[in-house]
């Protein structure tokens, strides 16, 4: 690839289709907070679900294969009881996503929207990160420990059938809650060719819930 300056900017002409490149993006902004953390402690945030841009994101419409009263509150000695739909959309979506941090990576390095909504107004830059297998893209940390990339899915509408996670289980596994809810987006931002990696956030020392 050949990079040269022009006029102040950094073009780069390169051989190959982006799509090929055995690599992943991850737009930064030029912050201070941001730019230190990166290069002199070299660590990056997983960002919590409530901190992400999208505001259907992680508020997915329930359903369920069952009959209307799912969705009815119960009254019980003057003590008013949640519906089936309000306890799992508090103990299900808010309070199990909200243990998970996200890092959102790319294979689109030329959006226009993403330098604008992710890079501080086309004034921040992109990370690059090496990646062996884009089949099964995985990021080793110094560690050594290996995080696996998931590819979001864009879909039309953002619903998750409770009936069918559960699949008559007294508790939704994990990975069903992933797949359901982490790695879909609707289409409005099919541009972002997004790939994320989810992560229990108290694997970090200095979490705090």
């Amino acid at each position: 690839s050949l990079v040269r300056p022009v006029s102040g900017l950094i073009v780069m002409k390169t051989s190959k289709k982006v799509e090929q490149l055995r690599t992943l993006f991850k737009y930064v902004s030029d912050s201070t907070k941001v730019v230190d953390g990166i290069f002199l402690n070299h660590k990056i945030r997983f960002t919590q679900p409530a901190a992400l841009n999208d505001p259907l994101e992680f508020n997915p419409a329930i359903r369920f294969d069952s009959h209307d009263d799912n969705f009815k509150a119960f009254e019980y000695r003057k003590i008013t009881f949640p519906s089936i739909h309000d306890w799992h959309q508090l103990n299900l979506v808010e309070r199990r996503i909200n243990r998970y941090g996200i890092l959102s990576l790319t294979d689109n390095p030329y959006s226009f929207e993403m330098w604008s909504h992710y890079a501080n107004g086309h004034k921040g830059f992109l990370l690059e990160f090496d990646i062996s297998d884009k089949t099964r893209p995985t990021l080793k940390l110094q560690d050594g420990l290996s995080l696996r990339a998931h590819k979001v899915r864009y879909v039309k509408d953002y619903v998750i059938n409770i009936d069918k996670l559960a699949a008559g289980r007294e508790s939704i596994p994990f990975h069903k809650i992933r797949d359901t809810i982490f790695l879909r987006k609707t289409r409005h931002w099919k541009y972002e060719r997004e790939y994320r990696i989810v992560r229990q956030l108290d694997d970090s020392d200095n979490y705090k819930p």
